[in-house]
């Protein structure tokens, strides 16, 4: 939102399109949307994890909207209507304003650095991941398995994912992930294609499919959220 603002303030209305593309073929489209579809299409309707991606894509549209709509006036005001909710603060989107960028005070640097680490351990992680493809050792990457050794410190690569390791599967969009710490300097990925079970919901390859009687070929996550589901109505 910052540097969109400064280009409208600067006349450099090149800068607009190239931030436009650049947030949505590099940061959502090839790594927050992909990450967040399992979630979206086999968490609970009303879950937690389900509903704050569900925030953050609304946030998205709403902002990238707003943001737009001096140069796409009409697809901008389209989109907006379309938008959930986002009519009721303003008829139109030329009504909306520019949103205002996040204040830098409030940014918490720790945690974007902690991502900068995951990221780049996702990196080695994608990377391992094409070259078993390439030697037919999985197809899909949620056959992988993978184990992910990381050096080892107190601010060390293994320390942060230790700290987020139940988000690695899903951010390395594999099925199961097993981390150790390593001697060295350098983050080591190995690939083997799983012999679990593949649940026929969400694709992933677990040990507990079939253990819910009446979802016999679901994982014990997807057989909960069903059964929660179907209960809700």
């Amino acid at each position: 939102v910052r540097r969109m603002r400064d280009a409208y303030d600067e006349y450099r209305f090149h800068r607009v399109y190239h931030e436009t593309v650049d947030l949505a073929t590099v940061d959502l489209s090839s790594i927050y949307l992909d990450v967040i579809k399992d979630r979206l299409y086999c968490e609970s309707r009303t879950g937690h994890l389900r509903r704050s991606a569900q925030t953050v894509l609304h946030r998205a549209a709403v902002d990238m909207a707003r943001l737009l709509a001096p140069v796409l006036s009409f697809t901008a005001d389209e989109v907006w209507h379309h938008i959930p909710g986002a009519a009721d603060g303003a008829a139109s989107v030329f009504l909306a304003g520019l949103p205002e960028p996040v204040a830098p005070d409030s940014v918490d640097a720790d945690l974007l650095g902690e991502f900068d680490t995951l990221l780049e351990a996702r990196s080695a992680v994608t990377q391992a991941l094409e070259t078993a493809r390439n030697d037919k050792i999985i197809g899909k990457s949620l056959e992988a398995e993978i184990v992910l050794e990381a050096p080892g410190g107190e601010d060390g690569w293994y320390a942060v994912l230790a700290r987020n390791e139940d988000l690695l599967a899903d951010l390395f969009i594999v099925s199961a992930v097993t981390l150790r710490e390593a001697q060295g300097a350098v983050i080591r990925v190995s690939v083997r294609r799983s012999d679990a079970t593949r649940c026929a919901r969400c694709w992933k390859y677990t040990r507990d499919v079939g253990t819910h009687d009446e979802h016999p070929a679901l994982c014990a996550r997807c057989a909960s959220v069903v059964i929660q589901d179907a209960s809700e109505g």
